[in-house]
C-alpha cells in the first residue's frame, strides 16, 4: 500500500513526458520507465581520523552507487604537565587522539628521589620528648623519625633556701636529678616576735613616745606619747646691718637647742641724694641728660632732661672755586659743631678773551668747540677724552682751565667718518693707541707723534719721517718743543 502512491506518481510523469515529447521523432514509448530503488549503503572501507571513507549500494536492477564519508579528524585528549614527585615519575604536557592515538610525544621526567636532611638526635627532658637521630625529605613527607617519651622529674631533698623571720615566711627548695635547672619551691612558716621597751625623747617642736618593739623586725606596739617641750629664745642679735639698698637681719637661738633659730628682716634705709651729675653735654641738635644718685650706694634716683643749645651760624666758606665755565659752591657752617648748614652755587663768570687767549684759563678761542676733557692723575694737566659732535676739523688747544692739555686718551676719536684734518698742539706729549681708528677721511695731522699705533686704521694717512724744511715752520717749531722724532702726515 505505501508504493502505490509512487506507482502513481511515476505513470503521470511518463504521460506528461510523452505529451511534452510528441513532436520529437526520437521519442517512442516502447516500455515503463524505470527508476531505480537503492538498499542501505554497505561500508566497503572504514573512514579514519585522517582519510575519507567509501560506501556503496545496489539497486534492484543491478546498478551500483558508491559514496564518500569525509574523515573524521582527531579527537584530541589534553594532559597536562605532572610534575615528578621523589618516588613517582611526571611528564611534562601532551595530547593525544583518541581514536587514532596520534598527538605530541609524551616526555617522561624520572622521579627526583628523596632530598635528604640528616637531623641529630636530641635526648628526652624531665618535661620535653627526645628523639634519635633520623632523616627527612625536604621535598614530602618522608622521615624515619623515632620519637623518645620524657622522663620525668627526680627530685632530691629539700634545702633550705631563705631562713623564716617574724615578718616573712621562709622558702626551701629540691633539685631534679636529670636536670639542675629543674627545680620546686615551698614556703615555710614564720617565727614569733622578740619584744622590747623603747623611748623617743621629746624636743622644742616634737613630740616624745614610749614603745615596745621587735628588735628583729620593728614592729611597734603599746605606744604612748610625750608632749613636746616648746622654745625658750634668747634676745634678737644683729647678723647684718641694715644699708639702703638692702634690708637688715637679725637672729635668736633656743636655749634648748642651739639648732633651732627664728630670723627677722629690718628696713631699709633711706637713700641720700647727691647734686646733679651731668651725664650727657647737650649739642646744637641732641638733647642732653643729667642725673642724681644715692651717695653711698650710687643708685640712679632721679634724672632729667638738658635742652639743646642750637646752632650758631659762622661766615660762607668756598668749597668749589668757580672758573670760566664751571660753576662753583660755597657753604656756611655752625661753629660749634660745623654742621653745614646752608649751601649756594656760584655761577661760572665767563671767559674774557685778549688776543684770542682767554685771561682767567688761557684758553684759545680757535679751539674746536664740544671737546671733552678730564683731569689727570697728577692733577696738573688735562686729557682729550674725545668730542660730542662729528666735525671735519679739530684744533685741540694747548691749555685748558689754566692747565696744560698733554694727552690724548686711547680711541678718543674712535670711528670719526667725517674728521678731515685736525691740529694737535705742541704741549701734548702722548697719544693712547688707536686714538684715531676708523676716521678713514682723516687727510692732514699738523704735529709731531711719536712712533705707535694711535693713527691704526685712520683711512689712508701715512706717517713720513722728513727734515723741518719739508714741514710749516709753525709744525717743525712744535715738533722741537716736545723733543720726539719729526713726522708729517699726509694722504696718500
Amino acid at each position: 500500500m505505501k508504493k502505490l502512491p509512487l506507482i502513481f506518481l511515476i505513470v503521470f510523469c511518463t504521460v506528461f513526458c510523452a505529451a511534452l515529447f510528441a513532436g520529437c521523432e526520437y521519442f517512442v514509448l516502447h516500455e515503463p520507465v524505470h527508476r531505480h530503488m537503492y538498499d542501505e549503503w554497505v561500508i566497503t572501507k572504514n573512514r579514519t581520523c585522517t582519510e575519507d571513507g567509501e560506501r556503496e549500494r545496489y539497486c534492484s536492477c543491478g546498478e551500483k552507487q558508491t559514496g564518500v564519508m569525509a574523515s573524521l579528524g582527531h579527537d584530541y585528549i589534553e594532559y597536562e604537565e605532572k610534575p615528578a614527585t621523589c618516588t613517582e615519575e611526571g611528564h611534562e604536557a601532551y595530547r593525544q587522539c583518541r581514536r587514532c592515538g596520534e598527538g605530541t610525544e609524551k616526555i617522561t621526567i624520572p622521579a627526583l628521589n628523596h632530598a635528604l636532611e640528616n637531623v641529630v638526635a636530641e635526648n628526652a627532658t624531665c618535661t620535653e620528648a627526645g628523639h634519635a637521630e633520623y632523616e627527612y625529605c625536604t621535598r614530602c613527607n618522608y622521615s624515619t623519625f623515632v620519637e623518645i617519651p620524657p622522663l620525668g622529674h627526680a627530685f632530691g631533698e629539700w634545702e633550705e633556701v631563705k631562713s623564716a623571720t617574724c615578718t616573712e615566711h621562709g622558702e626551701e627548695r629540691r633539685v631534679c636529678a636529670h636536670d639542675e635547672s629543674h627545680t620546686e619551691t615551698r614556703t615555710t612558716e614564720k617565727i614569733n616576735h622578740v619584744i622590747k621597751d623603747f623611748i623617743t625623747q621629746e624636743t622644742c617642736e616634737t613630740d616624745g613616745l614610749k614603745y615596745r618593739e621587735c628588735s628583729v623586725c620593728g614592729l611597734r606596739s603599746d605606744s604612748e606619747t610625750i608632749p613636746a617641750m616648746g622654745h625658750n629664745f634668747s634676745e634678737w642679735t644683729t647678723v647684718t646691718e641694715p644699708m639702703c639698698t638692702q634690708e637688715g637681719l637679725e637672729t635668736r637661738v633656743c636655749k634648748n637647742d642651739e639648732t633651732h633659730t627664728e630670723t627677722r628682716t629690718v628696713e631699709k634705709l633711706p637713700h641720700a641724694l647727691s647734686e646733679w651729675i651731668t651725664e650727657i653735654q647737650p649739642s646744637c641738635e641732641k638733647d642732653g641728660l643729667k642725673f642724681r644718685e644715692c651717695a653711698f650706694c650710687k643708685i640712679r634716683i632721679e634724672s632729667e632732661i638738658i635742652p639743646a643749645a642750637g646752632h650758631v651760624a659762622g661766615g660762607w666758606i668756598t668749597d668749589v672755586e668757580e672758573d670760566c665755565e664751571s660753576d662753583g659752591a660755597k657753604h656756611t657752617e655752625c661753629t660749634v659743631c660745623e654742621k653745614v648748614l646752608e649751601t649756594e652755587v656760584v655761577s661760572a663768570h665767563g671767559h674774557n678773551f685778549a688776543d684770542d687767549i682767554c685771561i682767567y684759563c688761557g684758553l684759545d678761542a680757535a679751539a674746536t668747540k664740544g671737546l671733552v676733557f678730564g683731569l689727570l692723575s697728577d692733577g696738573n694737566s688735562y686729557a682729550v677724552l674725545g668730542i660730542e659732535n662729528g666735525v671735519p676739523e679739530i684744533i685741540i688747544p694747548e691749555t685748558y682751565r689754566g692747565k696744560p692739555v698733554t694727552a690724548i686718551i686711547s680711541e678718543a676719536f674712535r670711528g670719526l667718518i667725517g674728521l678731515e684734518k685736525i691740529f694737535i698742539p705742541a704741549s701734548v706729549t702722548e697719544i693712547g693707541q688707536y686714538a684715531f681708528d676708523g676716521c678713514e677721511n682723516l687727510k692732514e695731522v699738523e704735529f709731531a707723534v711719536p712712533e705707535g699705533w694711535a693713527f691704526y686704521n685712520a683711512g689712508g694717512v701715512k706717517i713720513a719721517e722728513v727734515s723741518e724744511t719739508e714741514i710749516t715752520s709753525s709744525a717743525a717749531e712744535m715738533l722741537t718743543n716736545i723733543h720726539l722724532n719729526k713726522y708729517f702726515l699726509f694722504r696718500a
